[in-house]
C-alpha cells in the first residue's frame, strides 16, 4: 500500500513541478521573453533557461515576472502554499533582478510586490491556464523541450484557443 501512496505522491510532485516550469515558460512567451529551454529533471526539480537580458527597466520587470510566474502558477493551479513567497529560490532571484533596477532594498521589495501583482493577473487569465496545461503535459511526456518546441507548442495552443477550441 505504501508503494501506491509513494507513486501518487511522486505523480503529484511531477505534476506540480511541470506546472511550475510551464508557468515560467508561458509568462516568458506572453511577455516577449521566451525561454530557450524547459526541463523537468525529476519529480521536484526542473528549470527554464532564459536568453541574456537587456538591462532596461522594462526588460528587468519582464524577467522578474517570468521568475515569479513559476511559483504563482503552482499556487494558482495546484493550490499549493508551501514554498510560496519570500525564502524561495525564485523569490530570491526576482529580488536580485529588482535590485538591479532599484536604488534601495525597499524599492526592490516594492518592485517585486508590484511585479507579483502583475504576475497574478497574468496567471489568472484563461489563456495562461490553457497554455500552462498544454506545456506541463508536454514536459511530463518528454522531460525536456527546446525553446523552439516550447514556442511552437504555445503558439499552436494559443491559435486553437483563439479559435474557440
Amino acid at each position: 500500500m505504501n508503494s501506491d501512496l509513494d507513486t501518487a505522491s511522486l505523480d503529484f510532485d511531477r505534476g506540480a513541478t511541470s506546472y511550475h516550469e510551464a508557468g515560467h515558460a508561458v509568462a516568458g512567451f506572453l511577455l516577449g521573453c521566451p525561454v530557450t529551454r524547459a526541463v523537468l529533471s525529476s519529480a521536484k526539480e526542473g528549470h527554464c533557461e532564459l536568453p541574456p537580458m537587456a538591462r532596461t527597466p522594462f526588460a528587468i520587470l519582464q524577467r522578474v515576472q517570468v521568475v515569479l510566474a513559476g511559483e504563482i502558477g503552482v499556487v494558482a493551479f495546484w493550490g499549493l502554499q508551501s514554498g510560496e513567497g519570500e525564502g524561495t529560490d525564485d523569490h530570491a532571484l526576482a529580488q536580485a533582478y529588482a535590485s538591479d533596477l532599484a536604488s534601495t532594498p525597499e524599492e526592490a521589495d516594492q518592485l517585486v510586490d508590484w511585479a507579483t501583482t502583475l504576475t497574478w493577473t497574468l496567471v489568472r487569465s484563461h489563456k495562461f491556464e490553457r497554455l500552462a496545461g498544454a506545456l506541463a503535459s508536454a514536459l511530463l511526456e518528454h522531460g525536456e523541450l527546446s525553446g523552439d518546441l516550447v514556442a511552437e507548442l504555445l503558439e499552436r495552443t494559443a491559435r486553437i484557443y483563439a479559435m474557440g477550441g
